[in-house]
């Protein structure tokens, strides 16, 4: 499935973090270009001194005229997102795109030095999550009714497998929006099966908090 990309560069030392922040502030080319007003608002908006964030917006309608938040928090300085005025919803085809050409235009000429990180696109879950919690969410999947994925009662059991073993590892993070790509883009879920593959989304994101929750009751008895 595809996935949002994500972009950090650490360093221990946040000064040096600010110093590529600003470097890459003075050094903006024509693609993209510092904004001093955006970046001041959102300063304001998250708390944060105006050195510690910047707001980089391109006036390419093939990029979607779109705008790149960056901030320095406790991982490092992290491209936090990535909107557009022409298009609310960018989608990770687009997105992934406008943050390979900000790296390229804006980052990647000045990184020499600095530990950084840019994730794939194309992730699987059986990259994210533990082998043991994959098996059992692809043994529901694999074998499952597609028109009624956890109507059935061997369906279902196997599904609340997955979900209390998810829970229950407390480091799997997956969202239910990545969830319901797997199903369509890895698992070849049908677009006629597009609302089962919604409704099994919204399930997972609410069994997963239902459980949490009731584990953090659990330890505070």
């Amino acid at each position: 499935m595809k996935k949002f990309r994500k972009l950090t560069i650490s360093s221990p030392d946040v000064g040096r973090l600010i110093a590529l922040l600003n470097q890459m502030k003075e050094n903006d080319n024509h693609v993209f270009r510092f904004q001093k007003k955006e970046t001041e608002n959102y300063a304001k908006n998250i708390f944060l001194d105006e050195r510690y964030v910047a707001c980089f917006k391109t006036e390419r309608k093939t990029l979607f005229e779109s705008k790149v938040w960056l901030y320095i928090g406790s991982q490092g300085l992290v491209v936090a997102n990535i909107t557009s005025d022409t298009n609310r919803s960018l989608g990770v085809i687009n997105y992934n795109r406008i943050l390979s050409e900000f790296f390229t235009q804006i980052v990647e000429p000045r990184i020499h030095g600095y530990e950084y990180e840019l994730t794939n696109e194309d992730v699987s879950l059986a990259e994210i999550l533990p082998e043991n919690i994959y098996q059992l969410l692809d043994n529901w999947q694999a074998t499952c009714d597609k028109s009624s994925p956890i109507d059935h009662p061997e369906d279902q059991r196997k599904w609340m497998e997955f979900v209390v073993a998810y829970v229950s590892d407390g480091e799997c993070h997956v969202t239910s929006d990545e969830f319901e790509r797997w199903l369509q883009e890895d698992c070849g879920w049908p677009i006629g099966f597009a609302e089962q593959a919604n409704d099994m989304a919204i399930n997972f994101e609410y069994s997963v908090d239902l459980l949490k929750l009731d584990h953090e009751h659990r330890n505070i008895e």
